[in-house]
């Protein structure tokens, strides 16, 4: 299964292209379900909720 991941706030784990490579791999070889390691995050302040996390998962989960 391709799968590709997205973190929070993390300049120097966030690779922006990595869905998009995962998506575009499942593309190329007829694969329906695309996995993600998703809005991970390294140092939580536990401020986060699904609102604060939307645009994040926009951008990372284009809509095919």
């Amino acid at each position: 299964m391709p799968m590709g991941e997205f973190w929070v706030n993390s300049p120097t784990h966030d690779k922006p292209n990595d869905m998009l490579d995962a998506i575009s791999g499942a593309h190329i070889y007829g694969k329906n379900i695309v996995g993600a390691e998703a809005f991970t995050i390294l140092r939580s302040n536990w401020g986060e909720h699904p609102g604060s996390l939307k645009a994040i998962g926009d951008r990372a989960l284009p809509q095919a």
